[in-house]
C-alpha cells in the first residue's frame, strides 16, 4: 500500500467518510469521496487503481443512501473489477463485505447472503472492524430469510469483537440488530427493552433505523398511534438529511399504521409515494415490497380490485416463503383466492406457509383466511375451532406483556377476525353461538392475570421525577413554562418505553379462556339481567342473559351513538353551569331529554329489549358506549346496575372473599370537604385512623392493604394517553402507572371527578384510571364519568357508604344513593357488584390518613 503523503490523505477522507456515513451524513460523505477520487485520479495507475477502489467501496454506501441501488452496484462493481485487476484480495473483501450490507439494506436477503458468503472467504486478511462488519451484515440477512439461529451466532460474533475492540458504536448496531432478533422471534417487551438500550449508548450514530425499528415493533404490539408518531418524526428527520431510501422505508410503515387506523386514503398515498421514490432509485427488491404494500391497502377495496392487486403482486407468488415480505404475499393470494370463491387455491397456498416465525398481525390474518375458508366449505366447527384458538393465542400473547397499554394495544390487530366470528355467529341464529363468539374477543387482556410490580428502581425515579415536574407546574407562571413541559413530554415518554418493556415467561393458562355460556347464565339468573351490546356491520345488536338466553338487534347503531354522545356531553356541560341558575335548568333539562333519547333507542319498544330488565341489572357495553352515565337512563332508574368490560371478567370477579373487609380513606387537596367527607366515612364504619391530607405514597399503601378504598381526591382523565391519568395527591399527582399489583383492594370508590371515563381500543379493551384498577385486580369501583359538585358528592358518598355498611351490595347502595342524592346519577359501578357482608364495621387498613 502506498505511504505517501497523499495516500496519509485520502486514508483521512476514507475514515472520514466512514464517521459522516455513521452519522447519517451521506451527502457529507460522497462530497469528501467524491473530492478524494479526484485526487487519486492524479495519482499513479498503480496507486489510483488501489485508492479508486477503496474510495469507491465508503461511496457505494453514501450513494445507495441518496441516488439508490443502481447507481450504488456500478460504484461497487467498478471497485471489484479493480481490486482484481491489482490482485488485492483485501480489497475484494471489501468489496463483498459491503454488497452485503447493500443488498439487506435493499431488502435482498438471498443477495445479501450470497455476498457475505464470498466473503467468508477472505476472512484471514480483514481486519477486526471489518470482521465486525461481515458478522454483522451476515446476520441481518439471516434475519430477513428468517434463518434466526444463524443470525444469533452471527451477530453474538459481532458483539464480541465489538466488546474486544472497545467500540461503542460497534456495540450499538449489534445490541440494536439483537433486538430486531426479539421481534421476529415475537418477544416483543424484550426486543423494545433491547432496541432501548442500544438507543441509550452515547454515541453519534444516525438513529433512523433504530427508530424504524422500533415502530415496527410498537406497531406490532398495537400502539399504532405510538409507532406513527415515531415514525413521522422520522420520516422528517430523513427528509432534512436527504435519506431517500430511509424515507421511503418509514412511509411503508406509515401506510401500515394508517390501515390500522382506517385511514385508507393516507395508507394509499404513503404506500405509492414510497414506491415512488424506490423506483426512482432504481432500488429493485425495496419497489417489489412497496408494491406488496400497496397490495394490502388495495386488497381492503371491494372485489373489483382484485385484478389490481394481482398485478401489484407481480412476481411475488413464485417467491419462496422463506422471508417475511414472501409469506405476506402468499397471505395476500390467498386472501385474493378466497375472495374469488377458490377456496381450495386459498387453503393450498396456506400450506405453502408451514412453520416458522409469525408477527401477532400475520397469524392473526392467516387465522382469518383459515377461518373464512373453512365457513364457505360449510365447515363452520372448523372455522368457530380457528377462531376460538386464535383468541385465546392472543389472550396468551397479551399476558406476556406486564404493561397494560401493550395489552389493550395489542388486540387491533384481531379486529377483522372478531367481526367474521360474530358474523358467523348471528347467522347461526343461535344466541349461545353468538354469546361465545362475542366473549372471545372481548376485552380479551382482562381476563388473564393482573400485571405485577415492575420491581425496577428507575421506572420509580422517573415518576417521582415526573411528580415533582407536574407539581411544580402549577407553581409556574404560563409564560416560563416551556421548558418544564418539555421536561415532562420528555420522562413521560421515557416512562412509557419502560413500561412497554415490561414482560413475564408466565403463561396465562386456563385464565385467558372466556366462560362459559352454563356458568354466566347460572350466575344470572331469574334476579339479574346481563345485556351484553355489541356492534355488527352497521347496526347494534345484543345478548340477553336471564331466566333464558336471547339475542336481539337493537337497532341501527349510529343514532346510539349520536345519542350518547349528546348525552355525555349534556351531562358534562350541566356539571359546570351550576354556578349559573338559568343555564342550569336549561342544562338540566338537556340531560333529561338527551337520557329519554338513548333509553328509547337502547332500551325502548323498538329494541327487543323491553320488558327484560330485572331488578339487577349488568350492562357490557361496546366500546364506543363505555363513558355512558347509564344510572341517568329512565329505565334503569331504581335498579342495580353494573357496568361490566366483558361478561367473563364480571363472572370471576363475584367471587366473595374469604377475609374480613379493611377500610382505608386517602383525601387530596382542592376538595373543599373531602376531609370532612373522609371523617364521616370512617365514623360510618366505626374506625378513627387518618385526619390529614394523603401522600401518593398513602394512596399506594391504601390500594395495597386494605379490601375497601375510598379516594376523595380530583382526578384527572388523560385523553391524550390514558395511562398517565392521575388522581392529585398532597404531593403531586398519582399516576395509573404508579399503582400497586396486584391490589389487595376489592371494591375502590373515586369520589370526585370523572375519572369513570375510558379510553377504549379496538377489541373492547380499556384504558384510563378506573379500567387500570380493574386490570391491576381490583374486583369492583366506584366512579364518575362526569364532573361532580364536591360538596353534594360528598353528602352522598357518606350515604353511599352508609347503605354498604348495612350489607348491602355496591350496586343496591348506589341506587338508594341516587334515589335521595340525584347528583350520584353520573356514577356507575364498574367490574362487578362487592358486598361487605353483614358486617357492620370494618378494621382499618393501617396509617393511612
Amino acid at each position: 500500500m502506498p505511504g505517501t503523503a497523499v495516500a496519509q490523505e485520502l486514508s483521512r477522507a476514507v475514515r472520514a467518510a466512514v464517521r459522516r456515513n455513521g452519522v447519517g451524513d451521506f451527502d457529507g460523505a460522497a462530497h469528501l469521496l467524491v473530492e478524494a477520487l479526484e485526487v487519486a485520479d492524479t495519482m499513479p495507475e498503480s496507486d489510483r487503481a488501489f485508492w479508486r477502489a477503496r474510495l469507491l467501496v465508503t461511496l457505494s454506501y453514501a450513494t445507495f443512501e441518496t441516488r439508490g441501488e443502481a447507481a450504488a452496484t456500478v460504484q461497487l462493481d467498478e471497485a471489484r473489477r479493480l481490486a482484481e485487476q491489482i490482485g488485492s484480495r483485501r480489497l475484494e473483501a471489501l468489496t463483498h463485505v459491503q454488497e452485503a450490507n447493500l443488498r439487506a439494506r435493499g431488502t435482498a436477503w438471498q443477495a445479501a447472503l450470497r455476498a457475505a458468503t464470498a466473503a467468508s472467504g477472505f476472512t484471514d486478511v480483514l481486519e477486526p472492524e471489518e470482521l465486525y462488519a461481515l458478522h454483522l451484515n451476515r446476520g441481518f440477512a439471516h434475519l430477513g430469510v428468517l434463518q434466526l439461529d444463524e443470525c444469533e451466532r452471527d451477530l453474538d460474533a459481532a458483539l464480541a469483537i465489538a466488546d474486544r475492540e472497545g467500540v461503542e458504536e460497534l456495540r450499538y448496531k449489534a445490541i440494536h440488530n439483537r433486538g430486531c432478533l426479539a421481534y421476529v422471534r415475537g418477544d416483543l417487551p424484550r426486543a423494545l427493552t433491547i432496541m432501548r438500550e442500544a438507543d441509550e449508548l452515547p454515541v453519534g450514530v444516525a438513529r433512523d433505523r433504530n427508530r424504524l425499528d422500533q415502530a415496527q415493533v410498537l406497531i406490532d404490539a398495537g400502539l399504532v398511534d405510538r409507532a406513527r408518531s415515531v415514525l413521522e418524526d422520522a420520516l422528517a428527520g430523513s427528509a432534512r438529511a436527504h435519506h431517500l431510501v430511509q424515507s421511503g422505508a418509514i412511509r411503508l410503515d406509515l401506510a401500515r399504521c394508517a390501515v390500522l387506523l382506517d385511514d385508507t386514503a393516507g395508507a394509499r398515498e404513503h404506500a405509492e409515494a414510497a414506491l415512488r421514490t424506490f423506483e426512482d432509485l432504481g432500488a429493485r427488491d425495496r419497489s417489489r415490497r412497496a408494491r406488496l404494500v400497496l397490495a394490502q391497502v388495495t386488497l381492503l377495496g371491494d372485489d373489483d380490485a382484485l385484478d389490481d392487486v394481482d398485478a401489484l403482486l407481480g412476481d411475488w407468488g413464485s417467491a419462496p416463503t422463506a422471508d417475511l415480505d414472501a409469506a405476506t404475499a402468499t397471505r395476500l393470494r390467498a386472501e385474493v383466492a378466497l375472495r374469488r370463491g377458490h377456496t381450495r387455491d386459498c387453503l393450498d397456498l396456506l400450506r405453502e406457509l408451514g412453520p416458522g416465525a409469525r408477527s401477532v398481525e400475520a397469524r392473526l390474518h392467516e387465522d382469518y383466511l383459515h377461518a373464512a375458508a373453512a365457513a364457505a366449505l360449510e365447515d363452520h366447527r372448523s372455522s368457530r375451532a380457528r377462531c376460538r384458538s386464535a383468541s385465546t393465542r392472543l389472550a396468551r400473547q397479551q399476558g406476556r406483556s406486564q404493561s397494560l397499554e401493550v395489552r389493550a394495544a395489542m388486540a387491533v390487530h384481531a379486529r377483522r377476525l372478531a367481526a367474521f366470528d360474530v358474523d358467523q355467529a348471528l347467522r347461526s341464529g343461535r344466541p349461545s353461538t353468538v354469546f361465545a363468539s362475542i366473549e372471545r374477543w372481548r376485552a380479551a387482556s382482562q381476563r388473564i392475570p393482573p400485571v405485577l410490580p415492575s420491581g425496577d428502581a428507575r421506572t420509580d425515579e422517573l415518576m417521582t421525577e415526573l411528580r415533582a415536574a407536574q407539581q411544580a407546574r402549577g407553581s409556574v407562571a404560563r409564560a416560563s413554562r416551556s421548558a418544564l413541559d418539555a421536561r415532562i413530554a420528555d420522562l413521560t415518554r421515557r416512562v412509557e418505553r419502560r413500561e412497554w418493556e415490561r414482560r413475564t415467561d408466565a403463561d396465562a393458562g386456563g385464565a385467558a379462556t372466556p366462560v362459559s355460556t352454563a356458568r354466566a347464565m347460572a350466575l344470572a339468573g331469574a334476579h339479574r339481567t346481563v345485556v351484553s351490546l355489541f356492534a355488527a356491520g352497521d347496526d347494534l345488536h345484543a345478548v340477553v342473559l336471564g331466566s333464558r338466553l336471547t339475542q336481539h338487534r337493537v337497532g341501527p347503531l349510529a343514532p346510539v351513538l349520536d345519542a350518547a354522545a349528546v348525552l355525555v356531553r349534556d351531562l358534562r356541560a350541566r356539571a359546570v353551569s351550576r354556578r349559573v341558575p338559568a343555564l342550569a335548568v336549561a342544562l338540566e333539562a338537556a340531560v333529561v331529554d338527551a337520557a329519554r333519547r338513548l333509553d328509547d333507542l337502547l332500551l325502548g319498544p323498538g329494541s327487543g329489549l323491553a320488558g327484560l330488565l330485572a331488578p339487577q341489572v349488568v350492562v357490557v357495553p361496546l366500546r364506543a358506549l363505555a363513558s355512558v352515565p347509564w344510572n341517568v337512563l329512565p329505565s334503569l332508574r331504581g335498579r342495580e346496575v353494573v357496568v361490566a368490560r366483558s361478561v367473563t371478567r364480571w363472572v370471576r370477579s363475584t367471587e366473595a372473599s374469604p377475609e374480613p373487609p379493611t377500610l382505608a380513606v386517602a383525601v387530596g387537596p382542592g376538595l373543599s370537604h373531602a376531609l370532612e367527607e373522609g371523617r364521616r366515612i370512617r365514623e360510618v364504619w366505626g374506625t378513627g385512623e387518618g385526619g390529614g391530607l394523603s401522600s401518593a405514597a398513602d394512596a399506594v399503601h391504601a390500594l395495597a392493604s386494605a379490601t375497601l378504598v375510598h379516594l376523595a381526591a380530583h382526578g384527572v382523565h388523560s385523553t391524550a394517553n390514558p395511562m398517565f391519568s392521575t388522581l392529585r395527591m398532597a404531593d403531586g399527582p398519582l399516576f395509573l402507572h404508579e399503582l400497586p399489583s396486584p391490589l389487595r383492594a376489592e371494591h375502590v370508590v373515586l369520589s370526585a371527578c370523572d375519572v369513570g371515563q375510558a379510553h377504549v381500543r379496538h377489541g373492547e379493551e380499556a384504558l384510563g384510571m378506573s379500567a387500570g384498577l380493574l386490570s391491576l385486580g381490583a374486583h369492583s369501583v366506584l366512579a364518575s364519568v362526569a364532573p361532580v359538585d364536591d360538596e353534594e358528592t360528598g353528602t352522598a358518598m357518606v350515604g353511599y357508604h352508609r347503605h354498604l355498611s348495612t350489607g348491602a351490595s355496591a350496586a343496591a347502595a348506589l341506587a338508594a344513593t341516587i334515589a335521595e342524592h340525584p347528583v350520584a346519577s353520573s356514577f356507575a359501578v364498574y367490574g362487578a357488584d362487592w358486598s361487605a357482608g353483614s358486617v357492620r364495621s370494618v378494621r382499618p387498613a393501617g396509617p393511612v390518613r
